[in-house]
This record gives structure tokens, C-alpha cells and sequence, in this order.
């Protein structure tokens, strides 16, 4: 699953990539593209990984020994400081509220009042988006 693949919409892709890390071996897996998301009239705050990363949660929900890191190269996401979204199978607690940011495009926020939002800062390089999951043994 090392591979250029984050292209298409976050929530096809987050389905999609949900569904691999399930059923995969312990491992580090790396994905890299740039994935899309369709706002709505007026989004909320945050970017295309935070959402991505965000949808991910609920894919890997319940599980203890997945986490997954979402964020761009550049240390930025969307008009936000943030460059992602860190999240693990804990993080899908409130799925009612989840689902409304996302509806709404608001992870970041949602991310940030749960202590997932991954800020770095810029890095002055932008190679494009990354997917990091680490499946413990």
C-alpha cells in the first residue's frame, strides 16, 4: 500500500484505505497524492487532510492498533496553520459531532476540541499530502 493513491475524493478514499488498513498486516504504510473534498457553502475550518484524516477515524474506529497521520508536505492545509490531522481508533468518540463537521467542513475544528490537529509549522517544501498508518503488531 506504499504508493502515489491519494487521489479522488476524501470520503471515497477514506473508505477505501479504511477498509485496506483493517485487514493488513502489523506495518508502517505510506500513501502520498492530493485528495479533493467538496465544500459546502460556507465551510467550516480546516483543509482536504483534516477532513481525510477525520473520515479515517471512523474507518478505523474501535481499533487499538491503528494510527494514522494526515497532513501536508508543506505544514499547511487548507487556509489553516494546521497541516493535518492526527487520529487513531479512539478518536471516532462523538460520531454524531464527527459526522456534522465533516458535513459541514469543519474538522479542524472538530479535530482541534479533541487534540488531533497535527500543526508543524511551515516547512518550506511542498512535495504533496501524506498518509502515514501505523499498524502495531
Amino acid at each position: 500500500m506504499n504508493q502515489e493513491s491519494l487521489y479522488g475524493d476524501v470520503f471515497d478514499l477514506a473508505k477505501k484505505i479504511g477498509e485496506q488498513l483493517r485487514s493488513a498486516p502489523p506495518g508502517v504504510y505510506i500513501l502520498g497524492g492530493e485528495p479533493t473534498v467538496i465544500l459546502p457553502a460556507h465551510p467550516g475550518r480546516g483543509g482536504r487532510n483534516q477532513s481525510l484524516a477525520l473520515a479515517l477515524a471512523e474507518a478505523i474506529a474501535g481499533r487499538d492498533d491503528i494510527s494514522i497521520l494526515v497532513a501536508g508536505t508543506d505544514g499547511t492545509d487548507g487556509p489553516t496553520e494546521a497541516a493535518g490531522g492526527l487520529v487513531d481508533g479512539a478518536t471516532w468518540h462523538d460520531p454524531g459531532a464527527a459526522r456534522d463537521a465533516l458535513a459541514r467542513a469543519d474538522a479542524g475544528s472538530w479535530l482541534a476540541q479533541n487534540d488531533a490537529l497535527f500543526v508543524t509549522g511551515p516547512t518550506n517544501t511542498n512535495v504533496m499530502d501524506l498518509v502515514i498508518a501505523v499498524i502495531d503488531p
